[in-house]
């Protein structure tokens, strides 16, 4: 295949990889986000120090758990409708947060929103790999998400910086709202995108030829 094929399957496939990006952009935004705010978050509800390094604890586990699952989160549920619908668990768990009046509520919220973010990551790059057209252009898409990481770090420590000043638990409830509705806005454009949906078909439709070859 020549470079200019290539580059053709990679500019078709690229929102793909972008929606698939924006749940690395999510990952690494609740880290960042709880870790900025967490003393807003523990003077606006009055946590104490135990409780602090609970909820900061509780969301790296629950990231490492939602990973660990996302194999049977996705035989149970298929994984297509995993990736569609794992930012709207996401923003639930944000919107769990923005709304806490205390330590229980908030602890809730960082484990739902854990558990969805960790299982996303390995689930979409999955999906990229599961729709790319052919090997080449699959490397250069997986390999085109890993950015996002890091733009998703950026943009949180922005954001938690330009709320830092806000009284009470105000600035955290912001950055939370803001990690909520790009979580919403991915969930409607995975799940409503008909160039997304015959991707899915079209990635299907090859595994299925590929393994009839193969037996």
């Amino acid at each position: 295949m020549d470079n200019k094929t290539l580059d053709s399957s990679f500019k078709k496939y690229r929102p793909l990889a972008v929606a698939a990006g924006i749940g690395s952009i999510l990952g690494s935004g609740i880290i960042v986000g709880l870790s900025a705010t967490i003393t807003v978050w523990q003077t606006g509800l009055g946590l104490t120090n135990t409780q602090v390094g609970i909820i900061s604890g509780a969301l790296t586990f629950a990231i490492a758990i939602g990973s660990m699952l996302a194999g049977q989160i996705t035989k149970l549920f298929g994984l297509i409708r995993s990736f569609n619908w794992l930012n709207l668990l996401y923003a639930i768990g944000a919107l769990i947060c923005v709304f806490s009046n205390g330590y229980a509520m908030l602890l809730f919220g960082v484990i739902v929103t854990g558990l969805a973010s960790g299982a996303d990551l390995p689930i979409s790059l999955t999906v990229v790999s599961h729709d790319s057209p052919n090997e080449k252009a699959q490397s250069q898409l997986v390999s085109s998400t890993q950015i996002f990481w890091q733009i998703g770090i950026f943009l949180s420590y922005v954001c938690a910086f330009v709320v830092s000043k806000m009284a009470g638990a105000s600035g955290a409830r912001v950055v939370f709202t803001i990690l909520a509705i790009f979580a919403l806005i991915t969930w409607l454009w995975r799940t409503l995108s008909g160039k997304f949906k015959a991707f899915h078909q079209e990635g299907e439709q090859r595994r299925i030829e590929h393994d009839k070859k193969a037996n």
